[in-house]
């Protein structure tokens, strides 16, 4: 097939435009909807010092490399990069210090391990009776690690890989449970920003499907983990994925049009939360809606 600009070899098809692109028209797209997403959402500012989240996966690289792209010629912007050892990876990092030492950006890597004094082995075998699913634990924690961390080091923003697949499925898990308050949560920007301790994530990559992130990060070269988390394959959002991934199959484009929806919704709930504020933690002054966060009554299960 040939791409529907140059006429050049196509390596990839836009299925929900029925558009061929070839590598360098593809590579232009990938990076142009990124830098529209952080220029309509102003996720970033003058003199920000940005913190990314980084797994060392296709999604947190690519992200990282494009940050570094948009803000190095910015002057008094500053990056670094955080990994978080769940006790699992083993030396699945590697790649990711290596990249960051190439490019210039700091990177450190923490674990639940110092954090905790728990692996997330150590965990999940703690709490299996309650039914509580691996990666809702494992995600309370790491926003944990990351927040503490993001303050130590003087972030101002927390930037993740998280995709458009990743977005909507959290938005398909919220509906479907009936937890629709959630949905107040999502968005191209997260966390409250009223309240000091925390520190507002952004998600640069949230309108780019992941099928798009895997083919530019092989256009990229950049070096990423391939190895999925052993916990995942039986998780609530493993068959929501499922689920969307065959809806979008059969009807191209689904995947934003549930986006464009989710964000009205958001919008929505965001409405009525205004003004109730988050309360705060009375064990460790995290926000949080009830009188314990989730990091401390998780931690407290594990007791």
């Amino acid at each position: 097939m040939r791409c529907h600009h140059c006429n050049g070899r196509g390596v990839f098809e836009l299925r929900y435009s029925g558009h061929w692109l070839c590598e360098k028209h593809f590579i232009e797209l990938f990076e142009r909807r990124v830098k529209k997403t952080i220029r309509q959402n102003r996720l970033l500012d003058k003199e920000d010092r940005i913190m990314v989240g980084l797994s060392g996966g296709k999604d947190s690289m690519t992200c990282l490399k494009l940050l570094n792209d948009i803000t190095s010629p910015i002057p008094h912007t500053s990056m670094l990069a955080v990994s978080i050892d769940e006790g699992i990876r083993g030396k699945n990092l590697s790649k990711a210090s290596r990249y960051c030492k190439r490019i210039g950006v700091d990177h450190h890597v923490l674990s639940f391990k110092d954090s905790f004094g728990l692996s997330i082995d150590e965990v999940i075998g703690g709490i299996k009776a309650d039914g509580i699913q691996a990666c809702s634990v494992c995600g309370v924690l790491k926003r944990r690690v990351l927040n503490d961390y993001a303050r130590e080091a003087g972030a101002t923003k927390v930037a993740t890989g998280h995709n458009l697949d990743d977005e909507i499925q959290t938005a398909f898990m919220n509906f479907v449970r009936g937890d629709l308050q959630r949905m107040a949560r999502l968005g191209p920007e997260v966390g409250v920003s009223r309240h000091k301790p925390f520190t507002p994530r952004i998600k640069p990559l949230r309108e780019c499907p992941e099928e798009e992130i895997r083919l530019y990060a092989k256009l990229m070269r950049l070096p990423h983990t391939r190895n999925p988390c052993p916990y995942s394959s039986s998780s609530y959002r493993t068959t929501a994925k499922k689920l969307i991934d065959d809806l979008e199959k059969r009807h191209p484009g689904s995947k934003y049009q549930m986006l464009r929806s989710t964000d009205e919704l958001t919008v929505i709930m965001k409405g009525l939360e205004r003004g109730k504020g988050p309360g705060t933690c009375e064990r460790c002054g995290e926000p949080t809606s009830t009188k314990k966060c989730k990091t401390c009554i998780l931690l407290d299960k594990l007791k």
